[in-house]
């Protein structure tokens, strides 16, 4: 049976020139055979709007779905990046991919899994982070019911 598994891609990466590379390498040496599901962060630019809501107090719930919203820029990064990678841009696409379990490197559209219909999910303030909605993934993945480090893997 096909392992499943979701791997955090944390924005600080996006700045070493060798990342695609080094990512690439990764995961055809260790995840060849499995199911991996990349959700790609924010970096700095979830850093630069979260530098102008300190400054402004703008509304907590508006400015989560901001970055939300933002980590859409991140997506498109990992789709120029990595165009030999499975794309899962929409709920419906989502819907069919959490009952396939064929291997294969899979770029997750946040919103694709993620939106304001399941906001009862998260916290929609500053408090949810990347982590969070990585495990949010591997939940609706079936692939856990609490955070086990062995599942959701962070690459920072």
């Amino acid at each position: 049976m096909t392992k499943r598994c979701v791997i955090k891609v944390g924005g600080s990466l996006f700045n070493r020139k060798d990342f695609p590379l080094l990512m690439l390498t990764l995961l055809e040496t260790e995840y060849a055979d499995q199911q991996v599901n990349l959700v790609f962060c924010g970096g700095g630019i979830i850093d630069a709007l979260r530098d102008i809501d300190s400054g402004h107090a703008m509304n907590p719930c508006e400015m989560h779905w901001r970055c939300i919203h933002a980590l859409g820029l991140t997506f498109d990064l990992a789709c120029e990046w990595f165009p030999q990678t499975t794309r899962i841009e929409t709920p419906k696409a989502f819907e069919a991919h959490r009952h396939c379990l064929l291997a294969g490197h899979y770029l997750m559209a946040i919103d694709s899994f993620y939106s304001r219909r399941d906001a009862d999910a998260l916290p929609q303030d500053c408090t949810t982070t990347s982590d969070s909605i990585s495990a949010l993934l591997a939940t609706k993945l079936a692939l856990i019911d609490s955070l086990l480090s062995n599942l959701v893997r962070s690459i920072d």
